[in-house]
């Protein structure tokens, strides 16, 4: 519902009032990681699902520390973990996991397998320059949360650390290839691909860097046995690839004492990883270790080949390098680990439009229009902005409750814990067409794609048959069409389509997605129809423009509703005699909310025609929090009196009533089954 929002922006003009000042949060250090394998705290989950480099996302990785696999590659946590730690900072997240709690003390970028250079494993990793360009992302979100002076000063004072490289120079040994470049040409490369991203860096506000040097590459298991294999019969390091480690090492702090003389206030300090790791191979006695040449999880000679976790084929060893303690320092273990089939549970998959977003639109490129990560949303429960466009929780939020799950995160941050239990993919502003805001939202297409690689990954980490089940036994729940029905008022010209040909259009965009959805397992299909958008407050102070003297319901706005909910349920029977097993419901949210708006106080409410945040006429104008076009807003001073919140979106406490008719209502408000008794429903 967000493409309503900007288009108000843009034809509403009214008087404002006083704009509301935030508080501007105490300043704190924050980290910034950047690297391979060494430092990935699972950044390779999330893409390219079906590649080798998953492998650190199965069994027995992570189960020491966190008891799960994280992405991490090791049996526990990883240097900027305890560096975390040391500085009592939270966990730094990865990139596709940040979130507004965790966003602030930094994020980290790290890929598994990837290298200064963008051939290094090309296509299967995040390659040096692109975390660049992540890390940009984050100076532009990080500008959007608090102030430019403020977001300043956490760059500048950030610390910026680095685990880089190894890949590049393993990557034509393990691979076999023969280098077109000398070893000094190829050093070159490196060095300037790595100069270019700390120059980056620094042009985004980074003065401080740590640097790790590389490690005695040649001595790791994996190279040992590759040197077994050329005929070194006793696997002895191989000095070919460690000595291109020194090569790097030697040319590092002079790439890195340029730097300081060009760049005004560029810091930096190195870690000798390489003194440090030779010391504990060769005596691992002194560092508590008994092991030091054979890995703990693998196979072949010195465990070697890269199989832990039984989803690595033996060139998959190119993807994962250097791996900490896991690999290099083992300690005595005394017994194998058995990986128990978790219990059979019931799952929520979420789809749709800024009813449902609970933040997605925080991690795409777009535009404050389609966000809510700023004050004063989310301050009645979260206490925080989460990006949802309320005061607090949103429907699945409270449907999540009812069923005894944790909340449903949003697709960019899904992790091992919440992941069992589903993943919302919407997006604010988004609609059934690729056309309805397109470039600044998730269309619905798209959050098809993104629940076909949740459904990969599934597979991944249970296997088909649980897959299957947990897929088939799950709801699937939808809220979108109604920037379609907005997308008419905002064309400066005449709409092209009539009312029935746009209405096919968008059927048939929502038939193909919930067939997408069936095809990968799905087969319970929740679905809320629209409400009388022609009553919302922005909708009202555009009528209001046109010359309706009271503000009332824009009735051709609320009519193509209508012709929609009339729409659905045939579609939707349609698709129960087509497709075998498909069972659907059907959620009355035009009749709660009509008869909320009309008769307020039965449900609670004092007033359903003026929004609680906003400006100008009904506070119709979309300018809550002020970060949108229009600066100025008013904030009324009881939440709970109010059905709307903002200039579209309703109140917690009005999604709160419409979740416990969805959830246990009669067929007068949801048919033919409530949730409640859906989700108990035989597939």
């Amino acid at each position: 519902m967000a493409l309503i929002s900007s288009l108000c922006i843009f034809v509403l003009v009214a008087h404002f009032s006083t704009p509301i000042v935030c508080h501007k949060r105490p300043h704190q250090a924050a980290l910034f990681v950047f690297g391979d394998s060494i430092f990935d705290p699972g950044n390779n989950k999330y893409i390219n699902p079906n590649t080798s480099s998953q492998g650190n996302n199965n069994f027995p990785y992570g189960e020491s520390f966190f008891k799960y696999p994280t992405g991490r590659a090791s049996d526990g946590r990883l240097i900027p973990d305890f560096i975390a730690e040391y500085a009592n900072l939270p966990l730094i997240p990865p990139y596709f996991e940040i979130g507004k709690e965790h966003f602030i003390h930094g994020v980290n970028f790290a890929s598994g397998g990837s290298g200064c250079l963008a051939e290094t494993n090309r296509g299967t990793v995040i390659d040096l320059k692109t975390q660049l360009k992540l890390f940009q992302n984050v100076t532009q979100l990080l500008k959007n949360k608090v102030t430019e002076i403020e977001s300043k000063q956490i760059l500048s004072n950030a610390v910026y650390i680095f685990s880089t490289a190894n890949n590049d120079f393993l990557f034509p040994l393990l691979a076999n290839l023969t280098s077109p470049y000398s070893d000094t040409e190829y050093l070159h490369m490196v060095m300037g691909n790595l100069t270019s991203v700390l120059k980056g860096i620094y042009k985004e506000g980074g003065r401080k860097f740590v640097m790790f040097n590389l490690g005695p590459l040649g001595c790791i298991p994996s190279i040992r046995a590759l040197n077994l294999q050329k005929g070194v019969t006793n696997g002895s390091c191989m000095e070919e690839a460690t000595n291109k480690a020194k090569m790097f090492n030697s040319a590092l702090p002079r790439m890195f004492k340029q730097l300081e003389k060009q760049l005004p206030g560029f810091k930096y300090t190195i870690f000798n990883s390489f003194k440090v790791f030779a010391d504990s191979i060769h005596n691992p006695t002194k560092y508590g270790f008994k092991i030091s040449k054979t890995a703990c999880c693998g196979t072949g000679p010195f465990r070697g080949i890269l199989s832990c976790g039984g989803t690595m084929q033996l060139m998959a060893l190119i993807s994962s390098l250097f791996h900490l303690c896991i690999f290099v320092l083992v300690a005595h273990f005394a017994t194998p680990i058995v990986c128990h089939k978790r219990p059979h549970q019931a799952a929520l998959f979420v789809f749709g439009d800024s009813i449902f977003d609970p933040g997605n639109n925080n991690y795409i490129n777009t535009t404050a229009s389609f966000q809510a990560n700023y004050l004063p949303y989310g301050e009645s429960f979260f206490k925080y902005p989460t990006g949802r466009a309320s005061n607090g929780r949103l429907i699945p939020d409270f449907i999540a409750e009812y069923a005894n799950f944790p909340l449903i995160p949003p697709y960019f941050q899904i992790g091992k814990k919440h992941f069992d239990h589903g993943v919302n993919f919407a997006s604010a502003g988004s609609g059934c067409l690729a056309e309805t805001a397109r470039g600044f939202v998730i269309d619905l297409q798209t959050q098809l794609k993104y629940f076909q690689n949740v459904a990969q990954l599934l597979k991944m980490k249970v296997g088909k048959t649980e897959t299957k089940q947990i897929l088939s036994s799950a709801v699937y729940i939808f809220s979108t069409g109604s920037n379609e029905v907005f997308a008419p008022l905002s064309a400066n010209s005449t709409f092209p389509y009539s009312d029935t040909e746009y209405l096919q259009m968008i059927m048939g965009n929502l038939t193909t997605v919930l067939k997408g959805v069936y095809k990968e397992g799905g087969r319970k299909f929740v679905m809320l129809n629209l409400g009388p958008l022609g009553c919302v407050p922005s909708v009202r102070a555009l009528n209001l423009q046109k010359g309706v003297t009271n503000g009332s319901c824009m009735e051709e706005v609320t009519n193509i509703a209508k012709m929609f909910n009339s729409a659905l349920p045939k579609m939707l029977k349609h698709l129960e005699k087509q497709l075998p097993g498909f069972k659907y419901t059907v959620f009355n949210t035009f009749k709660v909310l009509a008869e909320s708006i009309d008769n307020p106080t039965k449900f609670g409410f004092k007033l359903s025609e003026t929004a609680c945040c906003g400006t100008g006429p009904f506070r119709g104008i979309f300018s809550c929090g002020g970060k949108r076009q229009v600066k100025e807003y008013e904030l009324c001073k009881n939440v709970k009196d109010y059905l709307f919140f903002d200039s579209v979106h309703p109140t917690e406490l009005a999604y709160q009533q419409l979740a416990e008719l969805l959830w246990n209502g009669t067929p007068a408000v949801v048919a033919p089954h409530n949730l409640k008794s859906f989700f108990d429903l035989s597939t």
